[in-house]
């Protein structure tokens, strides 16, 4: 049950640090995606500047505007470095080719008719590359973030799962010593003695008490309860229910089980109680009490018999 218990933490823990790790990773990709977009944005507004510009330019020199097409081939440059293998190019010479083509134009001839068809080329050419990378980069950000929120929605139903197991479990669990309760021992208890009376089998209760409980203070109280609980789920039989009846009051309940059965527990349960060194203050003192149920004892009866 502890490992249970370890397994589930250590899967919610697991699930919170992939979500934080997949949020990270979603803002770096944002980021990168954005500053992409903004530079891919620029490359295409100042291809399409040039291509109008050249074309305005005529047979009268601007010096102005020349000054600013030489500054924007030289901004473009950059970029067109880092675009040159895009899977997006639809030229045939290659962008780094087209790019050279229209500032060879400018920087020799500045023939406006011939740079001005270069640089629409080089718009056109640029556009194709942008427009698509986009929508990549738009549909891989968003299928990140469809992940993200399933992982998000994954880790919330797994602790809304985990939280509801833990209260069903504290509701038939005792949390100090994870055995049964008293609640769970009641109901089991009346299922055990319909299935005993129906079939003519046996049924005992077995009881262990720690007597000298109250002398000890709380740590040795706990460490106590924690070491009896072990003990007793060392020597009874899977199919017995072993609870917490009280502070200081254990209970097993013994299905096909007479009182020869339940004598063997107990002298199980003497002999790893005399084997084990509790390590506290001084030695526990314990009592015993085997209760098996008689025909037409009801449980309340049966419940006050076996109580020790």
């Amino acid at each position: 049950m502890q490992e249970q218990k370890e397994w589930a933490s250590f899967k919610i823990t697991g699930l919170l640090y992939a979500v934080v790790l997949i949020l990270a990773v979603n803002l770096y990709f944002i980021h990168s995606t954005f500053d992409t977009i903004e530079k891919d944005t620029k490359a295409m507004h100042k291809s399409g500047w040039l291509a109008g510009a050249v074309s305005h330019l005529k047979g009268v020199p601007d010096t102005t505007l020349l000054l600013r097409i030489d500054h924007t081939l030289q901004d473009m440059a950059p970029w067109i470095q880092e675009n040159k293998d895009s899977e997006f190019y639809t030229g045939s010479k290659g962008l780094q080719t087209d790019f050279k083509q229209v500032r060879s134009c400018w920087q020799q001839s500045k023939d406006i008719k011939t740079c001005t068809t270069a640089a629409k080329e080089l718009n056109k050419i640029i556009v194709s590359i942008v427009e698509p990378k986009e929508r990549k980069l738009g549909n891989i950000l968003y299928l990140i973030l469809l992940i993200t929120l399933f992982i998000t929605l994954y880790l919330i139903y797994f602790i809304r799962l985990y939280i509801q197991r833990q209260i069903e479990k504290h509701a038939i669990y005792d949390v100090e010593t994870s055995l049964f309760n008293q609640k769970y021992f009641q109901a089991n208890l009346a299922t055990a003695m319909a299935r005993a009376r129906r079939e003519h089998t046996p049924l005992s209760i077995f009881c262990l008490s720690i007597d000298n409980f109250e002398s000890y203070n709380d740590k040795e109280q706990q460490y106590l309860i924690q070491k009896t609980a072990h003990l007793l789920g060392t020597v009874t039989r899977d199919s017995d229910t072993v609870s917490r009846y009280g502070q200081n009051h254990f209970s097993v309940l013994m299905p096909l089980a007479d009182s020869s059965n339940a004598v063997r527990l107990e002298e199980r349960m003497k002999n790893a109680i005399e084997k084990f060194d509790f390590q506290i203050s001084f030695e526990p003192q314990f009592s015993f009490k085997i209760t098996q149920l008689k025909e037409n004892e009801t449980k309340e009866e049966f419940t006050d018999r076996s109580a020790c």
